[in-house]
């Protein structure tokens, strides 16, 4: 596994709050599979995730409260509007492929291969 692999894995368990196993995580070859087994260890019900590292403010104009770190749903804290952030595993992990490791959007697929397609 290399130092971007690595980088890769530790970024998806920071943000979606999970621990993935190595003897699991040396199994993944491709986009796909590593979105799979996230699901498994997220569960099925992503709701239940927070919302990752980016800036996301309250719909509401007059309020712009961050909503990080909050669930991906519910009540602003500041202003009482509903929000509904649900965002895929899949647009996650290729918003981390493009911002963190440089990679094109339209390279990545789910059976882009980590090694022989996203040079990793």
């Amino acid at each position: 596994m290399g130092l971007e692999s690595i980088e890769l894995i530790l970024d998806v368990e920071d943000v979606f709050g999970i621990n993935l196993p190595d003897t699991e995580v040396e199994r993944v070859r491709t986009v796909g599979q590593l979105c799979n087994l996230i699901r498994q260890h997220v569960g099925t019900n992503h709701n239940s995730a927070f919302i990752s590292s980016e800036s996301v403010c309250c719909l509401n104009e007059d309020c712009g409260y961050c909503l990080n770190t909050l669930p991906a749903q519910g009540m602003c804290p500041e202003c009482g509007q509903s929000y509904n952030i649900n965002v895929s595993v899949e647009e996650i992990v290729t918003e981390l492929l493009v911002e963190n490791f440089d990679i094109k959007r339209e390279a990545i697929s789910m059976e882009s291969r980590f090694i022989e397609d996203l040079n990793f």
